[in-house]
């Protein structure tokens, strides 16, 4: 009995993929051609896409959904990308009951041209009933993806080690705290507004990954061993391979290989597991190390210098407020001076003014006999030079004072 080399190689290929995804026909569609007219809702009303019935047997898989969102400018609505238990592709996040599984809704929450966020249910919460469902939300990334003339690609990766999203090949949100469970469906759902949005589903792929996707593609893709007939020790094109022929059967040594290829697909899983883990860590150091980058270090120690200055300038602050009142105060010791020695020099001129004549005059009417016209002149002459001098100096304070007053301004 002879097997063909063809299919032996295929076998090897399709199996040593093991770890790699797999393509699940039965839960994809519009990967053949591309669809010339696709899924379309416009009129504002809640739509289903084509709903899978088949349950997801692996625990390890990855969703590519490609649709396109069309409409006016303050055009509305969600579209949901559901991974449940039941069915749920007839509700939008906002009218769903009960349900156990995934929810992705993308719509326009927050006024911000448009979001993604991811919602989680055990089967125990009740959705329609509660007052603000948006607060449920455990993972978000904004994405205007409304009229961008081209197909949005929204992927859902789920691990061992983590749930990850990413909408056009850039991360959207990701959790390392999630599992879900298997024996899930998958269903897509839209819900317009009152002025709709037009959502067009070009292509929903489904891939398993892990160990379990390559045994299950191998135990599709082996070929039969065919019957032994009157040639069997050889073909004509000489690629052919016998096989032993004791114990009466080519099980065994098939067996053997599927065995040891399925242990390297498991190793090769645990790799993928551990690099995941290994990429974890990474990521974590990674924030550890741009918290405490240089650009943090200096913005403490300016705080630091910031904090060591406050005081003195505290000081410096005081000190010139106490000069300052020094100085208000000489100033005003310094007025009240001028105005004592004002007062004193209007009290003795006009005690001069006053008295001075009269004194002068009883003295030479009385003690002096007789006086010569010379000597009264001369005498007349030393009084105005008297009342000279006294207007000068009075003048000169006057002029003192002025520039003093200037001066402390």
């Amino acid at each position: 009995m002879q097997l063909p080399l063809a299919a032996i190689l295929s076998t090897l290929c399709i199996v040593g993929t093991a770890a790699a995804d797999v393509l699940d026909d039965s839960l994809s569609f519009g990967h053949r051609s591309p669809r010339k007219n696709p899924v379309a809702y416009r009129d504002g009303s809640l739509k289903a896409f084509p709903v899978h019935q088949q349950f997801m047997q692996q625990a390890e898989w990855t969703v590519e959904f490609q649709f396109r969102a069309t409409g006016p400018e303050r055009g509305g609505g969600n579209l949901q990308l559901w991974y449940t238990k039941d069915s749920h592709s007839t509700s939008s996040i906002y009218t769903v009951g009960r349900f156990d599984g995934l929810v992705l809704v993308v719509d326009t929450y927050g006024g911000q041209g448009g979001s993604i966020r991811g919602f989680l249910n055990d089967g125990q919460t009740e959705y329609k009933d509660i007052h603000n469902v948006d607060s449920l939300v455990f993972g978000h990334c904004r994405y205007a993806y409304r009229n961008l003339g081209r197909l949005t690609k929204l992927q859902v990766k789920h691990t061992a080690t983590a749930l990850e999203v990413t909408v056009d090949e850039k991360a959207c949100f990701r959790s390392d705290k999630i599992q879900l469970p298997t024996n899930h469906r998958f269903g897509v759902s839209a819900a317009s507004a009152e002025t709709p949005d037009a959502f067009e589903a070009f292509k929903f792929l489904v891939r398993a990954s892990g160990a379990g996707a390559g045994a299950a593609a191998e135990a599709h893709a082996l070929p039969a061993v065919p019957a032994p007939g009157p040639h069997a020790g050889s073909d004509s094109s000489g690629h052919a391979a016998a096989l032993p022929s004791s114990g009466g059967s080519v099980d065994e040594p098939l067996r053997a290989l599927q065995t040891q290829l399925s242990s390297v697909a498991l190793d090769l899983s645990k790799m993928h597991a551990t690099l995941h883990e290994l990429m974890a860590t990474a990521t974590g150091r990674h924030h550890e190390l741009l918290s405490s980058s240089p650009s943090h270090s200096h913005d403490d120690t300016a705080h630091q210098v910031l904090a060591l200055l406050a005081p003195r300038l505290a000081a410096l602050e005081t000190q010139l407020h106490a000069i300052e009142r020094e100085v208000g105060d000489g100033r005003d010791a310094h007025q009240l001076h001028l105005h004592d020695l004002h007062d004193t020099l209007h009290d003795q001129h006009s005690t001069l003014m006053t008295h001075l004549p009269h004194t002068v005059l009883h003295a030479l009417t009385t003690r002096a006999p007789r006086f010569a016209p010379a000597a009264a002149a001369y005498l007349a002459l030393i009084l105005v030079l008297v009342q000279i001098a006294l207007a000068a100096a009075y003048m000169l304070y006057r002029r003192k004072r002025a520039e003093g007053a200037k001066k402390f301004l």
